[in-house]
């Protein structure tokens, strides 16, 4: 019986060329978790105990602490706003760089939290158009969408109302921008549902974004395939407002 099953697909982060593998969790360089991250030996090893649902929770978990540690996002200083930009333009990233991976990865999402959501048949071009989702469901909060003015749009393309749980973006954006600054704006939204904030442990950040983002899209399938299906669409040629240095 072989000792490890190496997955069809590596992780590409950064500078950074990974395999992905199965293994006896004796062989885990860290065995007091279920997965772990080897730089020096270009792996990222995996218990192979694992069921799928929380296989992929693990997989999504390593993934998002392996972009913020590109990022440099592994002190004590950094704050929501940092984890908030590295979570939504990492993955975003991640998913254009890694197709099959994140084809996989949304697969195992569908087929374990979300079974009618048809995450892989906007992946692969088919279903109907989606259209931008009007308000999302963060945990135990409800967040409106709507539109960023011109007049605010000088100074950002999007912002989060944490009093009145709502959710601005210049309407004029397309493609991986647009999806890039609606994704950094919900992420925000889910970080205050769950109560993550500067002072959270830069540790904690990781683990509760892998969570969070699976939560995210069971709850919310419309607003993921429309992420999903924007991420990979080609920004266009528009007139945009000239951002304040």
């Amino acid at each position: 019986m072989p000792l490890s099953t190496e997955f069809p697909f590596g992780l590409h982060v950064g500078p950074y060329e990974m395999r992905a593998r199965l293994v006896p969790r004796h062989q885990l360089f860290d065995r007091r978790s279920r997965s772990c991250i080897s730089l020096e030996h270009g792996l990222v090893l995996f218990d192979e105990t694992l069921e799928p649902a929380r296989l992929i929770e693990e997989f999504l978990f390593r993934t998002i602490r392996f972009i913020h540690y590109v990022h440099g996002l592994n002190q004590e200083q950094m704050n929501e706003e940092a984890y908030t930009h590295s979570l939504s333009a990492g993955l975003v990233a991640f998913a254009r760089n890694n197709p099959k991976t994140w084809l996989w990865m949304n697969w195992m999402m569908q087929m374990h939290y979300a079974p009618h959501a048809r995450f892989v048949d906007v992946l692969q071009g088919r279903g109907p158009q989606v259209a931008m989702p009007r308000r999302v469901v963060c945990r135990r909060h409800v967040v409106s969408v709507g539109r960023l003015p011109e007049r605010d749009a000088r100074s950002r393309l999007g912002d989060y109302d944490y009093e009145l749980f709502h959710i601005r973006i210049y309407p004029t954006l397309t493609g991986t921008v647009r999806a890039t600054v609606l994704f950094h704006e919900i992420v925000h939204g889910l970080h205050h549902a769950a109560g993550l904030t500067d002072d959270t442990p830069w540790q904690r950040y990781a683990r509760e974004q892998a969570r969070l983002v699976i939560q995210f899209a069971k709850a919310n399938p419309g607003a993921w395939r429309y992420l999903l299906r924007t991420l990979d669409e080609p920004v266009t040629t528009s007139v945009a407002p000239r951002l304040a240095a």
